[in-house]
C-alpha cells in the first residue's frame, strides 16, 4: 500500500518468501539486517495495491492495482499475464495528473504489532497528513497493500508533479517518525494512462529495499485479504 511498510510474511503474487522470525546476534547483526531487507524488497515488490474511494472514482469504491507479470515469469496459479493495452484500464485521473506516495503506520520496522497499536499509528499518521502543508497535498485517501497472507491498511497522498521532490522528503520523514522502512512512490507513464511506476523507496530501512515495478489495474483479486474489510485476526 499501498505503502509503506510491510509486515513479515509470505507473500505473492510471484515470489513466496518469510523474514527471519527471530533476532541474530549483535555481531552478525550487519548481515542479517542485509537479508531482511532483501526479503522486505521482494514482499513489497511483488505486493498488490488496493485504493478506496479515490477522487474522482464512484463511491464507493476500490481500486486495484498489481505488478505488470511477465508470462515468462509466472510462478503462482494466481498470477496473470499483463493485459493488452486494448484491454487495460486507466488509473484514477488524480493518480495519472500527480506524484503520489503511500505510506503506513501499521508493523514498525516490518516487525509484527498488535492491531490496536497498529490502528492508533494510522490514526495519528491521518493526523500528521492532515497537517502537511509543505507542501500541500492534492488529496488523501485510505489504501491497502496486501498478499495471499499479508496485509497492511494506511495511506495514499497526491501531490502536484512540480512538488515531487519535497513532496518526497516529507513522507519519507513522516515514515521515518513512524518507523517505517520504505514507501511507495507513483509516478505516471507519460503517454500511457494505464500504466503506473511505482517505486520503493527506503526511509528507516537502506537502500536494500528500492525496487522498481509497473502497474496496472486489476479486478478484484480472489484472495481473503482483497476485501474492503478484514477481520482483525486476519491480517
Amino acid at each position: 500500500r499501498m505503502l509503506a511498510t510491510r509486515s513479515v510474511a509470505r507473500h505473492a503474487p510471484r515470489v513466496t518468501s518469510r523474514v527471519r522470525a527471530r533476532s541474530s546476534p549483535r555481531a552478525s547483526s550487519a548481515m542479517s539486517s542485509s537479508a531482511r531487507e532483501k526479503d522486505l524488497q521482494t514482499l513489497w515488490a511483488d505486493a498488490y495495491d488496493a485504493w478506496l474511494d479515490v477522487p474522482g472514482e464512484p463511491q464507493p469504491s476500490v481500486v486495484y492495482a498489481r505488478p505488470v507479470v511477465p508470462e515468462r515469469t509466472r510462478v503462482h496459479a494466481g498470477d496473470l499475464p499483463a493485459q493488452s493495452s486494448r484491454d487495460a484500464e486507466a488509473f484514477p485521473a488524480i493518480v495519472t495528473s500527480s506524484r503520489s506516495f503511500a505510506l503506513t503506520g501499521f508493523n514498525p520496522m516490518g516487525e509484527k504489532t498488535a492491531m490496536a497499536t497498529n490502528r492508533l499509528a494510522n490514526a495519528a499518521l491521518r493526523d500528521d497528513l492532515a497537517a502537511l502543508d509543505t507542501p500541500p497535498p492534492r488529496a488523501v485517501w485510505n489504501s491497502f497493500g496486501f498478499a495471499h497472507d499479508w496485509r497492511e491498511d494506511g495511506f495514499v497522498v497526491a501531490f502536484h508533479e512540480a512538488d515531487a521532490a519535497e513532496a518526497r522528503a516529507a513522507i519519507v520523514r513522516l515514515a521515518v517518525k513512524y518507523d517505517q522502512g520504505a514507501v511507495y512512490e507513483y509516478a505516471p507513464v507519460p503517454g500511457d494512462k494505464t500504466r503506473l511506476r511505482r517505486s520503493t523507496v527506503p526511509a528507516a530501512m537502506g537502500a536494500g529495499v528500492e525496487a522498481d515495478a509497473s502497474l496496472e489495474r486489476c479486478a478484484k483479486p480472489e484472495l481473503a485479504l482483497a476485501n474492503r474489510e478484514v477481520e482483525d485476526d486476519k491480517y
